[in-house]
C-alpha cells in the first residue's frame, strides 16, 4: 500500500476571489447579533477562499491582514458558543485558519531567504510545497518505509541561467528546456513525518535548485510518493519515482513514474528491455520499473494524440503519476482497477491524490477518478479534465465529471496534544464508541434504528429472502468481522427462528473460494478503516456485480469503499479516521456497531428485555473503556517494556474462552508494531512444545481456578506471562 499526490505551480498568479476581511468581520459581527441574517455556507465559501494563492500571499505580506484572520477567529468561536448545533462545522472553519493556515505562514517564512523575500512565485511555490508535504504525510499511513519527490521545471531557453547541469535531468526541445530533480529517502523502521523531514532538508540543501526556481520559468511539475515495499528490497534504488535512465545521455528523454499497486507481467518485459538496451536504468528491482519503461518509449506523437497503446500490455491493478521529458511538464495519470486515485481542485489548480485527506489542503472540491482510464492532469484549473479509455485509448463521454464537496476535515487526523497517533487511537476510543451509540441506539424509543434502507433490509432478511451472512475485510477488519460472526451466529439461533448461515471471511480468500454465481440470497458485510484496502474492495465489488446486498462499517467519509457498497454505516461521524496501523478505535467501534446490527434482527416483542439488557452493556462500554485506560495510565510499563526489548521470542496463545479470539487481533498490533509475525498457540498445544525463557501474551475470560495449573506450568519453564483477565484471583498486577 502507498500514497502519492502532487500538482502544478504556475508562474501566473489568479487575482480572482480576493477576500476583503474587514468586510468578513462585519458580516461576522452581523451574525453574532442574529445568526439567521448570514448562512453557515457563507461564512464557509469566504473562510475557503483563504486557501487560494492571492489571498495567502496577502495574509504573508500584510500583518493587518493577519491581525484581522485573528479577529475573524475569536468571532467564529463566539459564534460557537452561541449557536452549538454548528459546532463541527465552525471547528473545521477555525481549524483551517488557526492551524492549517498559520502553520503554512511559519514554513513558508522559515524557508524563505531574505533575497528572495519580494519574489511572490516563490513564495506560492513554497506555500504549495507545504501543502504537498502535509499530504504525503497523512497519506504515510498507508505505507512509509521510502518517500520520493519529482520535481520538473520548464523553462523558455532563454529565460534559463545555469551553473551546472549535474545530479538533475536536462532535456532541450524547440525552445524550451525540463529540468527534472529527484529526491529519495529510505528507512524500514522509523516514525510519521521522518521521511519527509529528510527530503525537506535534501531540498534546501540544493542551493542550485534554489537559484533556478527563483528564475523566470513557466510552470513546476511536482509529486510524492511514500512505499509499503511490496516487490523488490527497501533501497534507493526502489524508492519511487523510478525512472527509465540514470543520467542524461545525449539529450534522451527521460520518464519518471510512481506507482500504488501491483504490474502482474513485469518480469519478462524489463529482462528483454534490458537485454536490447544496456542504458536503461537496471539498478530497480521493482514491478514499477516496467511502467517506467513503457511509458520512457512514448514520443511527442502519443503525447498530442493522448495514445497510450504502447502500453496495453502492462496488466495489474495500479495507479500511477509520471512526469516525462516528451510530455511537455504535463502530468500523466493512469487508473488500471480500483486502487484509490482523485482529483483536488482549487480556485488555482488541479491536485491529485491516492485518498481524499491527501487533497484538503488546498482543494476545495474533489472528484473519484473512473477506473481503467488515463488523463493528463489539466495544467489550468478552468480547463475541464478529460478521460480517456486505457484499453482503446477514446476519450471516455458522458462521464461524471462533476466535483463534490467534502464530508471530512483535515482536523479529523489531526495529532493535536498526542505524541504519537498510536496513543490518540487509544485515548479516542471511548469517544468513537460513545458517537456510534448515538448515532445507532435510540435513546426515545425502542427502535435500534431509524434508517429506512437498514429497516428494509432487516425486513428482506426476516421473509427468509436472505439465506447467508458473510462479514469480510482485512487485518483488524478481519478480526473485527470474526468476534461479530460468534456474536451474530448465537443470537440468531438462539433469539430468532431464522436459519442463516454466518461466516467471517479474510476478503483475499472470499474473492477466490467464496463467491457463488448468483448470490442474490447473500448479505455482504464489508468492514473497512481507510477504505482504500483492494482486497477487501475488490469482494466487495465482485459480490455485489453476482447480486449480493452489501453494506460497508466505515471509520472514513468518502473512501474507495463507500463508492462499491449499497449502504455505508459509519462508526463515530463518518470522521474517526484512525493514522495509526494497526486499528484500535476502529476494531472496537466496529464490533460495537456489528453487536448493534445483530440485535436489530431479532428485534421484536419476545426479545425486548434482552434486547434492553444488552442495549444497556453497550451503553455502559465508553464510560467503562475510559475508566480502564486511565487505570492503566497509573502503572509503570519501564520494566515491561525492557524485558520485551531485550528477549526477542514472543509468542500469544489463546485458549477456548469467549476471548478467543481477541488474542488474534493483539498477533496483529504486536506484529505490525515490530515488523514480525509473532508466532500464534492454543494453550495446551504450547505447554506440549515446552517452549522456554520466552514471553507469552494471553488474553482470557476463563476463571483462575481452571487455569492455574496451566500458568504454573508456563512459568516452571522459565517464560514471562503477561496475562489479561478481569478475574483477581490471578493477581499478577496489583489491583488499584
Amino acid at each position: 500500500m502507498c500514497g502519492i499526490c502532487g500538482t502544478y505551480i504556475s508562474s501566473r498568479i489568479v487575482k480572482t476571489n480576493f477576500i476583503d476581511s474587514s468586510q468578513l468581520i462585519l458580516d461576522l459581527e452581523r451574525a453574532l447579533v442574529n445568526f439567521n441574517l448570514i448562512s453557515i455556507n457563507f461564512i464557509t465559501n469566504k473562510i475557503n477562499f483563504y486557501k487560494s494563492d492571492i489571498n495567502f500571499l496577502n495574509y504573508f505580506y500584510n500583518s493587518k491582514e493577519r491581525a484581522n484572520i485573528n479577529k475573524i477567529i475569536v468571532l467564529l468561536k463566539q459564534i460557537q458558543r452561541k449557536n452549538p448545533i454548528y459546532l463541527n462545522k465552525i471547528n473545521d472553519l477555525i481549524f483551517n485558519l488557526e492551524i492549517e493556515l498559520k502553520n503554512r505562514y511559519l514554513f513558508v517564512k522559515k524557508n524563505l531567504p531574505l533575497k528572495y523575500y519580494n519574489n511572490e512565485k516563490y513564495v506560492i511555490f513554497l506555500k504549495v510545497f507545504n501543502s504537498l508535504i502535509n499530504s504525503i504525510n497523512y497519506l504515510e499511513m498507508r505505507g512509509r518505509d521510502s518517500l520520493g519527490l519529482c520535481l520538473q521545471i520548464k523553462f523558455k531557453n532563454e529565460n534559463l541561467k545555469l551553473n551546472t547541469n549535474k545530479n538533475f535531468f536536462l532535456h532541450k526541445y524547440n525552445r524550451s528546456v525540463l529540468l527534472t530533480f529527484i529526491f529519495k529517502t529510505f528507512n524500514q523502521i522509523g516514525i510519521l513525518g521522518q521521511n519527509t523531514e529528510n527530503i525537506v532538508n535534501q531540498f534546501f540543501q540544493n542551493k542550485e535548485l534554489i537559484k533556478i526556481l527563483n528564475q523566470n520559468y513557466e510552470t513546476v511539475s511536482v509529486f510524492f510518493h511514500t512505499r509499503w515495499a511490496s516487490v523488490g528490497k527497501i533501497n534507493k534504488s526502489n524508492t519511487h519515482p523510478i525512472s527509465n535512465i540514470l543520467q542524461n545521455i545525449n539529450n534522451l528523454a527521460s520518464s519518471h513514474t510512481a506507482v500504488n499497486g501491483d504490474v502482474y507481467n513485469y518480469k519478462s518485459y524489463i529482462e528483454k528491455k534490458q537485454y536490447k538496451l544496456s542504458y536503461l536504468n537496471n539498478d530497480c528491482t521493482t514491478d514499477s520499473l516496467s511502467l517506467s519503461y513503457a511509458i520512457g518509449d512514448l514520443d511527442r506523437k502519443n503525447f498530442k494524440n493522448k495514445n497510450l497503446q504502447k502500453i496495453n500490455f502492462l496488466k495489474g491493478s495500479y495507479c500511477s503519476c509520471t512526469l516525462s521529458d516528451n510530455f511537455d511538464g504535463n502530468i500523466l495519470l493512469i487508473k488500471n482497477g480500483q486502487q484509490g486515485l482523485y482529483l483536488g481542485k482549487s480556485e488555482d489548480r488541479y491536485y491529485f491524490s491516492s485518498d481524499v485527506y491527501g487533497l484538503l489542503e488546498e482543494s476545495n472540491s474533489f472528484l473519484k477518478i473512473i477506473d481503467d482510464c488515463f488523463l493528463f492532469l489539466p495544467m489550468d484549473s478552468r480547463n475541464s479534465v478529460n478521460f480517456f479509455d486505457i484499453k482503446t485509448n477514446k476519450k471516455i463521454k458522458n462521464n461524471n465529471t462533476k466535483f463534490a464537496k467534502f464530508e471530512i476535515n483535515l482536523r479529523d487526523i489531526y495529532l493535536s496534544k498526542y505524541k504519537h497517533f498510536f496513543e490518540k487511537e487509544i485515548e479516542e476510543t471511548p469517544n468513537i464508541l460513545q458517537k456510534t451509540n448515538y448515532n445507532f441506539l435510540s435513546f426515545d424509543n425502542d427502535n435500534l434504528f431509524s434508517n429506512k434502507e437498514i429497516l428494509k433490509l432487516i425486513k428482506k432478511i426476516n421473509n427468509n429472502k436472505i439465506n447467508k451472512i458473510i462479514i469480510t475485510g482485512m487485518g483488524t477488519c478481519y478480526t473485527a468481522a470474526v468476534s461479530i460472526a460468534n456474536y451474530m451466529r448465537h443470537i440468531i439461533v438462539s433469539k430468532s427462528n431464522l436459519d442463516i448461515i454466518v461466516q467471517p471471511h479474510m476478503a483475499s480468500e472470499g474473492s477466490g473460494f467464496y463467491k457463488n454465481k448468483n448470490m442474490n440470497d447473500h448479505l455482504v458485510i464489508v468492514l473497512g478503516q481507510s477504505g482504500t484496502t483492494v482486497d477487501t474492495n475488490t469482494y466487495a465489488k465482485i459480490a455485489k456485480d453476482r447480486g449480493a446486498y452489501t453494506i460497508s462499517f466505515l471509520n472514513k467519509r468518502q473512501g474507495d469503499l463507500s463508492y462499491l457498497v449499497d449502504l455505508n454505516l459509519y462508526i463515530g461521524d463518518g470522521r474517526d479516521v484512525e493514522l495509526s496501523v494497526p486499528s484500535t478505535k476502529t476494531y472496537l467501534a466496529h464490533v460495537a456497531l456489528g453487536y448493534i446490527f445483530t440485535l436489530l434482527i431479532v428485534n421484536n416483542k419476545d426479545n425486548f428485555q434482552f434486547i434492553q439488557n444488552e442495549k444497556s452493556k453497550l451503553l455502559q462500554i465508553p464510560s467503562n473503556l475510559s475508566k480502564f485506560i486511565s487505570n492503566l495510565k497509573k502503572y509503570n510499563f519501564e520494566e515491561l517494556f525492557k524485558i520485551f526489548c531485550i528477549n526477542p521470542k514472543w509468542f500469544i496463545i489463546y485458549d477456548d474462552s469467549n476471548l478467543s479470539v481477541t488474542n488474534a487481533e493483539i498477533k496483529i498490533k504486536l506484529s505490525e508494531l515490530c515488523y514480525h509475525t509473532i508466532p500464534t498457540f492454543n494453550l495446551n498445544n504450547f505447554i506440549n512444545l515446552n517452549i522456554r525463557d520466552s514471553i507469552i501474551i494471553f488474553n482470557t475470560s476463563d476463571k483462575f481456578i481452571n487455569l492455574q495449573g496451566k500458568i504454573n506450568n508456563l512459568l516452571s519453564k522459565n517464560n514471562y506471562i503477561v496475562l489479561v483477565s478481569n478475574d483477581l484471583s490471578f493477581n499478577l498486577i496489583e489491583d488499584k
